[in-house]
């Protein structure tokens, strides 16, 4: 690009290590091409982005952060995630939409990035007429397409959107519905801002319009997988979180001394999910001791969790790939970026989804035969065990594995998610 000042991307998210670390990858790669990106998250983050040299800010305190893993985590998840919803998204939401707005004033004709269909920086985008790119991180949430909403804005081109069609485009899958956390956010933004009204109509209207687009972040194999209802398969470019070359780091020297006594071990972590921790991790102690091997156990929310068994080796975090490449199988959440990293290191993944995408994830990577899966809600020991011996004796399985593994490690999905900011800044 040839511009005296280099362009700037926007990347905002407000999740997960799965919602952020691919923003992360994108910003790496971003400053290959002499672009500038700008991270908006939470604290948690701030560090290991500072580190990186990428433009940090803020979006809320760790603090928070942390508050939100625990909200009522003994009630139903629907109402889980409205309090989720009322008292951590939408603050920060509303935060997003004023420091992204005001962001954008500064830079010329740059493009914002984020995995939130509608949120504070999409909302800022569209009062500021700037380009919105949603980044898609797992396929089952791939389904309202560009087409399907001009198909949409086109049928029903006015104020009146019942909630029906509220339902249809701003999802219908969740107990608590989203077209209802829509509303109540943009309340609470034109409330508590010099905010425009924005109503659903205008939202509809951006998401028909050139400025919005969308890709998916996972590859077009595990979009398009055998399942009796596929999803359209264009804009599915792969995932962020497979570096080429991989990026490397040595374990810590308490995975390294256990690694030499208990080589081989199976690696077990519930994501986030905070409620699901100490029976997630009673089970596997329960799996390791009738497989008879070694395991870890990755999760900050192990606090009332305890063993004797010395085969355990107990981590609040150490970054994934490493330790996958020196293990024999993964039991997991079912988080999309995990599911990647097991795809990259080339081993059987037993599944455990608990909500979201999960059970999505779950059932795709089953289709192509490198994992197996059963519910949390009903999850059985015994099978587990029999499902994990079979995966790591069966042949077939091992192919499969070897197969789509390679195809994750070989992928230039990273320089074509790239290539597609580029083009869309340029046009």
């Amino acid at each position: 690009m040839s511009n005296q000042s280099p362009p700037s991307v926007v990347l905002v998210g407000s999740g997960s290590h799965g919602d952020v670390n691919p923003l992360i990858d994108i910003s790496l790669q971003l400053k290959q091409s002499e672009i500038t990106p700008i991270i908006l998250t939470n604290d948690v983050y701030r560090d290991q982005i500072n580190d990186l040299s990428i433009k940090f800010i803020s979006t809320g305190s760790a603090s928070e952060y942390e508050k939100s893993l625990r909200l009522e985590e003994s009630n139903p998840s629907s109402i889980r995630y409205r309090n989720l919803f009322q008292e951590y998204i939408v603050p920060t939401y509303l935060r997003e939409y004023v420091r992204t707005r005001d962001l954008l004033k500064t830079i010329p004709k740059p493009l914002v990035a984020s995995p939130a269909r509608v949120n504070g920086a999409m909302l800022a985008s569209l009062e500021t007429n700037t380009k919105y790119l949603k980044l898609t991180l797992s396929p089952c949430n791939y389904e309202f397409n560009d087409t399907t909403t001009k198909w949409l804005y086109k049928k029903f081109p006015n104020e009146s959107i019942n909630s029906r069609l509220k339902r249809s485009i701003f999802g219908y899958k969740t107990k608590y519905h989203m077209y209802k956390q829509v509303e109540w956010m943009l309340k609470i933004i034109h409330n508590n801002t010099t905010s425009p009204n924005f109503s659903y109509f205008k939202i509809m209207r951006f998401m028909a319009s050139n400025l919005y687009d969308e890709i998916g972040l996972f590859p077009e194999w595990l979009l398009n997988c055998t399942s009796s209802n596929p999803e359209p398969t264009c804009g599915a470019l792969g995932f962020t979180n497979v570096m080429d070359p991989p990026m490397e780091s040595t374990l810590p020297n308490k995975i390294q001394n256990f690694l030499k006594k208990f080589p081989h071990p199976i690696i077990f972590t519930c994501g986030t999910n905070v409620k699901e921790a100490n029976k997630f991790f009673s089970d596997a102690e329960v799996i390791l001791k009738k497989l008879e091997r070694p395991g870890i156990f990755l999760s900050k929310h192990q606090t009332s969790f305890s063993t004797s068994f010395d085969q355990i080796l107990k981590l609040n975090y150490t970054p994934l790939r490493p330790l996958l490449l020196v293990s024999d199988a993964i039991i997991h959440h079912g988080g999309i970026g995990t599911c990647a990293e097991a795809l990259y290191a080339g081993i059987p993944q037993y599944i455990r989804p608990v909500e979201f995408d999960q059970f999505d994830n779950a059932r795709r990577l089953s289709e192509i035969g490198v994992a197996m899966s059963q519910p949390a809600s009903n999850f059985d020991i015994n099978k587990a065990v029999n499902d994990i011996t079979y995966m790591l004796s069966n042949t077939p399985t091992k192919d499969s594995i070897s197969c789509y593994s390679k195809k994750t490690r070989e992928s230039n999905s990273l320089n074509n998610i790239c290539n597609h900011i580029v083009t869309s800044l340029e046009r």
